[in-house]
């Protein structure tokens, strides 16, 4: 899933996390417990061997998302 930056790729990942988020949400309301989130980073580009974590890297994707 995160092994490309085409938008067709943003855009999957983009829907897999709203969907998680909204079957997280109801599980939660059927338990009626709280929902926590946790700190979500996403790497730099890094796509085409460029290293995803060397700052000059661009952040395209991860600025979109």
């Amino acid at each position: 899933m995160y092994n490309n930056g085409t938008d067709a790729n943003l855009q999957n990942t983009n829907d897999y996390c709203i969907n998680h988020l909204e079957e997280t949400a109801g599980w939660t309301l059927k338990i009626n417990k709280p929902l926590i989130f946790e700190e979500y980073g996403m790497a730099r580009d890094g796509w085409n061997d460029q290293d995803e974590y060397d700052p000059t890297t661009p952040t395209t994707n991860r600025l979109k998302y």
